[in-house]
């Protein structure tokens, strides 16, 4: 377990892959993805997701998956590697991660991919707490790690 564990005990902890955007609150939160078992090294899925890159000359795309996907090397020993807030709603926020639209939509897939499992923990805040809860969350994991979670950082 990582000391930072404790900032997340209120949290509702569900598996990523088999999770029904029906079993989330319709309502505003804070969220987080952490690792529930490690698949294939890093280096690999780098790999090849830039042979999947290669497919194609969509520059302005494939600029935007290679940043993200070099996020992927920010992961250590911590399983926590995203923490955001859905000022909206849970629910919604979960559906812009299985595709609609979210930062970490490209790492995750590709962790995925290579036999990495994960979970989604959510807690349900208002929506004026969504953001400064996400806010004080970050700052606690920074000063624990001295880094954001990998996903996070830019």
């Amino acid at each position: 377990m990582c000391k930072c564990n404790k900032l997340f005990t209120y949290f509702m902890w569900k598996d990523l892959e088999t999770l029904d955007p029906k079993e989330l609150p319709n309502t505003p939160g804070v969220y987080a993805v952490r690792i529930k078992q490690r698949g294939k090294p890093i280096s690999k899925i780098k790999h090849h997701v830039e042979n999947f890159l290669k497919k194609t000359n969509w520059k302005p795309f494939k600029q935007y998956v290679q940043n993200r996907i070099n996020r992927l090397e920010n992961i250590g020993e911590c399983p926590i590697i995203y923490i955001g807030a859905a000022p909206n709603t849970l629910r919604g926020r979960y559906e812009d991660l299985c595709g609609r639209r979210h930062t970490a939509l490209y790492p995750i897939l590709a962790l995925l991919t290579a036999n990495w499992k994960l979970q989604l923990g959510y807690k349900q805040t208002t929506k004026t707490e969504a953001k400064q809860i996400e806010e004080e969350l970050k700052q606690q994991y920074q000063q624990t790690h001295k880094t954001l979670p990998a996903l996070v950082k830019r």
